[in-house]
């Protein structure tokens, strides 16, 4: 039994051209080629619809090549090297041989020789010398950004309670009380930041700025627009600090008065005695207050 330098281990069968290719080094000169079954019947890898249909076994081979290894182009293997876990922003960027000869694809299918991560996924790339091809795969993750709410104005008396979503609360620093709670709470203007206490490589974390402003004061649920000189108009308190504005529905729905920014001087001249609903609204505190106010004219 003859030991082959090149061994395809598979039968083949069907009327499809299949390659069969190989490497070996030459201990000696040779000068002969031979193809054939080189093992014993004991050895001969057969199935039974073979044995059963089949008269014998034969072979149509084509393009026989041999090329000398001093001669084929290099084969460029591709090294992305091992998953990483990267910092919210950072970018990974590939570089590969530039050779001439290697052909190479991306998992997206573009070509070049270099390709830079921005996103989380499994990126892949072939290269592909002459027949031969080699492929590496890596896995990139990112690391989760810490993020709290955008920068914001309160009503005086207010707080707003910091509580970021994010995978491990407990590892949170507040830099303006050297906190670490997942929470904190805001009740004074200024500007606060939080970062991860456990990122030695990262810089993670997030700044608010929280402004205070005076905001209506308890708004009065009557007044007398009688012409006495007393309680005569629809007067909130603070309501000229920034502009609010102001709408009155009737218990119908109809909107009967509507007013950008309100200046407190709603006298109710053109509807009668009974109970309203008004709506206060600043876009820039982004809120609404909401009530209702009776109308006593008698």
């Amino acid at each position: 039994m003859q030991e082959p330098q090149v061994n395809e281990v598979n039968i083949l069968t069907g009327s499809n051209w299949v390659k069969v290719s190989g490497y070996f080094k030459a201990d000696k000169p040779y000068q002969y080629l031979t193809l054939g079954n080189f093992f014993d019947n004991a050895h001969t890898l057969f199935t039974k619809k073979d044995v059963l249909t089949s008269t014998g076994t034969y072979y149509n081979i084509d393009d026989v090549l041999v090329v000398p290894a001093e001669q084929a182009p290099l084969s460029e293997i591709p090294r992305l090297g091992p998953d990483r876990l990267l910092c919210p922003g950072q970018v990974l960027p590939f570089t590969l041989t530039d050779n001439p000869n290697t052909r190479y694809q991306w998992q997206d299918g573009s070509t070049a020789a270099s390709y830079t991560v921005t996103k989380p996924g499994v990126y892949a790339v072939s290269a592909t010398t002459g027949t031969t091809t080699f492929a590496d795969t890596v896995r990139v993750s990112y690391r989760p950004p810490l993020i709290l709410p955008p920068d914001t104005v309160l009503c005086r008396g207010e707080t707003l309670t910091l509580a970021p979503d994010y995978p491990d609360k407990t590892q949170f620093y507040w830099s303006n009380n050297s906190s670490r709670d997942s929470t904190f709470v805001v009740s004074q203007a200024g500007t606060y930041r939080v970062s991860l206490l456990n990122s030695p490589y990262c810089e993670i974390g997030d700044t608010i700025t929280v402004r205070y402003d005076d905001c209506p004061g308890a708004v009065p649920n009557v007044f007398t627009p009688n012409g006495d000189g007393k309680n005569d108009a629809f007067v909130i308190p603070n309501i000229q600090s920034r502009p609010w504005r102001l709408e009155v529905y009737n218990r119908w729905g109809k909107r009967v008065y509507d007013a950008r920014p309100y200046a407190n001087d709603w006298r109710a001249e053109d509807v009668p005695s009974g109970v309203y609903y008004y709506g206060l609204t600043n876009d820039d505190l982004k809120r609404t207050i909401k009530g209702w106010v009776t109308v006593i004219k008698e």
